[in-house]
């Protein structure tokens, strides 16, 4: 079973806030399209792979970007809260590591 509350809040008395709610539902949306188009790029890269296709510079861009992202996130982390990077061990797009690295 979910639980959830609901609140009505009263357009006339409260716009800043309706305002406000707004603008952070806005924020969430563009953040979840966002991990959702990099999930689907990390397990596009991990299919080329795997059919033994060469993947593009960009891709490879992209792997270090998403390690580069990873470091600055586990910086200020204590060891059980930390991601881990993606490389020969781990991830959709572990095998490409390998050819990144060379």
């Amino acid at each position: 079973m979910i639980l959830s509350e609901e609140h009505r809040i009263k357009k006339h008395n409260n716009m800043k806030l309706l305002h406000e709610i707004d603008s952070y539902c806005y924020k969430v949306k563009n953040l979840s399209n966002s991990v959702n188009y990099l999930i689907k790029q990390c397990y596009r890269i991990h299919k080329k792979i795997v059919n033994g296709k060469a993947i593009e510079d960009w891709e490879k861009e992209l792997i270090q970007e998403i390690n580069k992202a990873l470091e600055e996130y586990n910086a200020g982390r204590s060891e059980s809260k930390r991601l881990r990077y993606i490389n020969a061990d781990n991830g959709y797009i572990a095998d490409a590591m390998l050819i990144t690295d060379t």
